[in-house]
């Protein structure tokens, strides 16, 4: 009887986070096409970003101080890092429909969900590793003294912060959400 309670509570739970994990693999996968997309219609790097939007060269030169060798280097790290993360965004969308085919079952099996649950934290932490590898490369091509503008650059970008991760002229993604403990309706 205890099963049967716990499974009423924890499968509409795995159902919540698989939508949430393949709408944000999506996300990503979305952004990263869009991206190489604007990088094969844009071969000039130094042009200038539409309005009210700073693109990642721009950031890096502007925040940085990278030269356009620099950015052309960036640019080939990004191009080697994306072809390396399209065989794994290819797979989450495979494992991600497996998990959700599996959990909308009359009776899901707990431990294939399970399975598939880790294998899909473990292309994540695969995602991870490749990006942190990138930022690894643009550190190389820094000189000493952008390392540390090219840090703080990093860390807001990470954390959020819209000045940096290039959100700060359009909020239309962040009604609702928490800063500093309050609600803010940008």
């Amino acid at each position: 009887m205890s099963t049967v309670k716990n499974s009423r509570y924890i499968l509409p739970l795995i159902i919540l986070l698989t939508i949430i994990n393949v709408v944000a693999v999506f996300t990503v996968y979305s952004r990263v096409r869009q991206s190489e997309r604007q990088v094969v219609d844009k071969q000039d790097t130094t042009s200038q970003p539409p309005p009210g939007r700073r693109h990642f060269p721009q950031m890096l030169r502007d925040e940085v101080g990278f030269d356009d060798e620099q950015l052309e280097q960036v640019w080939e790290s990004r191009k080697d890092q994306r072809e390396k993360m399209e065989p794994v965004f290819v797979e989450l969308g495979n494992l991600n429909e497996q998990l959700v085919l599996e959990v909308m079952k009359q009776k899901p099996d707990t431990l294939k969900i399970n399975r598939l649950c880790s294998e899909i934290g473990n292309y994540h932490a695969e995602l991870k590793h490749l990006m942190v590898y990138h930022m690894r490369d643009v550190w190389h091509i820094a000189e000493p003294e952008q390392r540390t503008r090219l840090t703080t650059f990093y860390l807001g970008m990470l954390k959020g912060d819209p000045s940096v991760s290039g959100r700060g002229g359009d909020h239309r993604h962040r009604r609702g959400r928490r800063f500093n403990n309050k609600v803010t309706n940008d």
